[in-house]
């Protein structure tokens, strides 16, 4: 009998342990994966270890902007190529691009070429080449950026960089001569050549006028002109050398006076052109200030949002009753109080 109170007690405690796992089963099925048919929910992700050779692989885009935004471009440049060794597809492509346009900033040509055809061995037709082959084109090796620009208005016309780098061309013709020869058909260089037309149209009365001052007398062209002390000096020295030669002749020293007149004549004959070329240089100054300012028609990259300025809130103004002025007091300090009510 006491044997038997012990074996009851057992099977008492097989029963529960039965029925425990009876019931935590389904828990259990629910939490980590397909429960009837229907898919539960996901176990949590596990955390992995920061020295892993996992966590080494993940691509950090955001790591080489910050890089560059603090100006360690050579860093950048390094952290894009490791970026672009460790990953593939798209994300290979936008890193080779970003390590062409770093190295034409750190003036490496050669490295921005090898990328270059790095990126168009992995995919020719890769929407980050024209990006590249813009890079080198407005880079400063004029060999390069000559073999890019022909080979991105030749593979890729009317792309959006392509656009953007034959706009740069124009600006760099308008800096260099001051006139625009070859428009590419985008309306803002036509808007520019146009501008610049119109500049040295004006202009051009001002530089004969510069001209026909220095024939009626030496050094007015060139104050006319805006060389003030050049024209005050070139004046003197002309009535100095035209004094002396009247001197001379009034006084029948007619070798000397030939010693006065070379001098004088050659000083008159050379005045309007001197005036003139003032007068060019003074309109090629005011070509470049005039292209300093015209930001409207620079080029703008396509990766480059236009900023956008919020609206201005429009504040109607609020009329006040003759009730609303009589329960409001201006205090000493200018601020308005509510009065008390009156009892």
């Amino acid at each position: 009998m006491f044997g038997g109170k012990y074996t009851i007690k057992r099977l008492v405690t097989a029963a529960l342990l039965l029925a425990m796992m009876v019931i935590s089963t389904p828990l259990w099925a629910a939490s980590v994966g397909p429960l009837h048919g229907k898919a539960g929910p996901s176990l949590r992700a596990l955390g992995t270890p920061a020295g892993s050779i996992a966590a080494e692989e993940l691509l950090d885009t955001s790591f080489p902007a910050s890089l560059e935004d603090r100006g360690d471009l050579t860093s950048a440049l390094v952290e894009w190529q490791r970026i672009a060794h460790k990953s593939f597809g798209k994300d290979r492509e936008m890193a080779l691009t970003h390590a062409t346009r770093l190295s034409i900033a750190l003036d490496r040509p050669q490295v921005a070429n090898a990328l270059l055809a790095e990126l168009l061995d992995q995919n020719p037709s890769s929407p980050y080449v024209p990006e590249a082959l813009y890079h080198l084109a407005t880079g400063a090796d004029t060999m390069a950026a000559a073999q890019a620009f022909g080979q991105l208005q030749a593979s890729f016309p009317g792309n959006p960089w392509t656009e953007a780098a034959q706009l740069n061309e124009v600006w760099q013709q308008a800096e260099r001569a001051g006139k625009v020869v070859n428009t590419y058909g985008l309306p803002k260089a036509e808007d520019l050549k146009k501008r610049i037309s119109i500049i040295k149209k004006t202009e051009q009365a001002r530089i004969g006028l510069a001209g026909a001052m220095g024939v009626l007398m030496p050094g007015l062209g060139h104050m006319y002109a805006g060389n003030m002390p050049q024209g005050i000096a070139v004046l003197i020295i002309w009535c100095l050398f035209t004094l002396a030669f009247l001197s001379a002749c009034r006084h029948r020293h007619y070798a000397y006076s030939f010693l006065f007149v070379i001098p004088a004549a050659a000083l008159w004959v050379t005045g309007p052109v001197v005036a003139m070329e003032l007068a060019k240089e003074q309109t090629e100054k005011k070509i470049e200030a005039s292209l300093a300012k015209w930001s409207d028609l620079r080029p703008v990259l396509p990766n480059e949002m236009a900023p956008q300025t919020p609206e201005a809130e429009v504040v109607m103004p609020q009329t006040v009753s003759p009730t609303d002025v009589s329960s409001t007091e201006v205090s000493p300090t200018g601020m308005q109080e509510q009065a008390l009510p009156t009892p």
